[in-house]
């Protein structure tokens, strides 16, 4: 009777030791999402100036405002003056959806003259602007509607400017695309 208990003991051990090893090994093998999203950036540079867009994710729900940072810097060794014209924001985002159509742009906020902005070197100006996943292109038979889910690309653009030190006329500068999905 002694030996069975020994045998059974020794069985149980067996299969709490490889219960431990197999949950250990499963949690090591399988990727675990993380539970925080990772913002996602975009840069392009045009020397001295550098455009970035930042998104604190590329998935949403239907109906999630999307925030987009834009932030142009001077990467330059020397101070400039940018100017930008009476045209539209110093710099914007706009949306288009998966077969290239134009549904939104951040680009509203038009300034009532020309803008001079000195920026030192390694120095920033930054604008958040909110999509709240509406159409506002017009005309469109969509204007002020919810876009439906799908996938989307969010791209960064600065308009044409010119720089004081150079005063030189350049065209706007583009961050390559960054795609999200609306689910």
């Amino acid at each position: 009777m002694n030996l069975s208990l020994r045998k059974l003991f020794v069985l149980s051990m067996i299969v709490v030791l490889f219960g431990v090893v197999s949950v250990y090994g499963i949690t090591t093998l399988v990727p675990v999402k993380p539970t925080t999203p990772v913002p996602v950036r975009s840069v392009v540079t045009s020397s001295p100036l550098e455009l970035t867009l930042e998104l604190s994710k590329t998935e949403f729900e239907q109906g999630e405002p999307i925030n987009g940072t834009l932030s142009l810097r001077n990467i330059g060794n020397e101070s400039i003056t940018v100017t930008f014209g009476q045209l539209g924001g110093r710099f914007y985002f706009d949306v288009f959806d998966a077969n290239g159509t134009h549904v939104y742009t951040s680009a509203l906020v038009c300034p009532a003259a020309e803008e001079h902005l000195p920026l030192n070197p390694n120095e920033q100006i930054t604008r958040t602007d909110t999509w709240n996943q509406i159409y506002n292109i017009w005309p469109t038979e969509y204007y002020l509607e919810q876009v439906p889910k799908g996938t989307y690309t969010i791209i960064g653009k600065s308009l044409r400017y010119s720089l004081y030190s150079t005063d030189s006329l350049h065209d706007g500068i583009e961050t390559p695309p960054i795609t999200i999905t609306i689910k």
